[in-house]
């Protein structure tokens, strides 16, 4: 009965995002089809056929690569997930069209439609390609937080902090290699990833954790799960093949540098009280220095009653794109992205190294954190 539920909801899913995205296209059809057509009828044909081959396509590689992996699906998931992100800015295009038209009737605008059509997609095709070089793109972030608590300790020291490397379809083996590159040049004391290490579908996972196990920091690689790591169907191979030079800190406190560091799994519909209460069952002692590495960052605010001297999160991807870093900005307030100081408290959340469902991001970046503690 529980996996007829759940088959259920995943139908439910598709159905859902195929009906939008029908919405999406009749929309952009309209708007688009006419000037590629007089401009060139073989573009016209040829966007007019990927208007329904992508979008099916990205649900039949997603449904698979929980299941199999293949070189060729998840070429094809990430092409198929490009055009997508393609659709989302020709759709807000074709909206612009609209609103072009209507004010074109009343201020007979010396401009053809046409014209506008052009540029609409040559724009929409040029923010799709800096979006995927940007994604890729992983920039070093420092930051300083200030802690009174964390000060005597860590002063000196040099924390990474990583999250949302989504290891998967779009970002295995060179990816992974690329980013502990990267560490490494900064020489770091310690590491955190607070969670996302997979994005869920099945693929090499030795191949591509082998360059985790060349990072081997002095006081430690510390990581706690987030939501993905359970959406994998292959969940225990994921776990045989984990890293084994990482200190896995779901639900455990480790004392390090005379700090503890706190890990707390993942429960999207836990009160801000459940998670207090769930800290406190661990052996949180409020006497001593603490890093919750905490993967949702919602009760961040709330969790300053405990005294914990930071609370490093992710989760958000800082909206990965625009327009939804704006949405999740309305979402999330200063828990979106960044530092927030709250009483003696100070919380972090990453927008990610990595990326989930499409290769961009734009208006936000793929990043490695270094915190200095003053």
């Amino acid at each position: 009965m529980q996996i007829i539920r759940k088959n259920f909801k995943i139908l439910l899913i598709i159905l859902v995002i195929l009906g939008v995205v029908v919405i999406w296209e009749y929309s952009i059809y309209s708007s688009f089809r006419e000037a590629l057509y007089n401009s060139n009828v073989v573009l016209s044909h040829i966007f007019t056929i990927c208007l329904f081959i992508f979008p099916l396509l990205l649900i039949i590689t997603t449904l698979i690569g929980f299941k199999h992996f293949s070189k060729l699906g998840s070429f094809l998931y990430i092409l198929s997930a490009i055009w997508f992100s393609l659709l989302i800015y020709l759709f807000i295009g074709s909206l612009l069209m609209t609103l072009y038209i209507w004010m074109n009737y009343y201020l007979h605008i010396q401009v053809s439609t046409n014209t506008v059509s052009v540029a609409i997609f040559a724009i929409a095709s040029i923010l799709v390609v800096y979006g995927v070089w940007n994604a890729f793109n992983i920039k070093i972030i420092n930051k300083e937080i200030k802690s009174n608590s964390l000060k005597k300790n860590w002063v000196d020291k040099k924390i990474v902090l990583i999250s949302d490397t989504h290891l998967g379809h779009m970002q295995r083996s060179r990816f992974s290699k690329k980013m502990i590159q990267l560490i490494k040049k900064e020489n770091p004391d310690i590491v955190l990833h607070v969670g996302d290490i997979i994005d869920g579908p099945i693929f090499n996972y030795e191949k591509s954790f082998k360059y985790f196990e060349t990072l081997n920091p002095p006081l430690g690689f510390f990581y706690v799960e987030g939501n993905h790591e359970r959406y994998s169907q292959d969940y225990d191979s994921f776990r045989k093949a984990f890293p084994k030079n990482i200190v896995d800190m779901t639900n455990s406190i480790k004392i390090i540098n005379d700090t503890q560091i706190i890990g707390a799994s993942f429960n999207q519909n836990e009160s801000a009280e459940e998670i207090k209460n769930r800290i406190k069952d661990l052996g949180y002692d409020t006497n001593i220095p603490s890093i919750l590495l905490l993967h949702y960052p919602k009760n961040n605010i709330s969790l300053a009653d405990l005294g914990i001297s930071l609370i490093a999160s992710g989760h958000t991807h800082d909206g990965q794109f625009f327009p939804f870093n704006l949405i999740l900005k309305s979402i999330y307030k200063s828990q979106s992205y960044g530092v927030t100081y709250t009483k003696e408290n100070v919380a972090i959340t990453t927008s990610g190294t990595g990326m989930t469902f499409i290769p961009m991001r734009i208006g936000t970046h793929s990043e490695i954190v270094v915190l200095k503690i003053i």
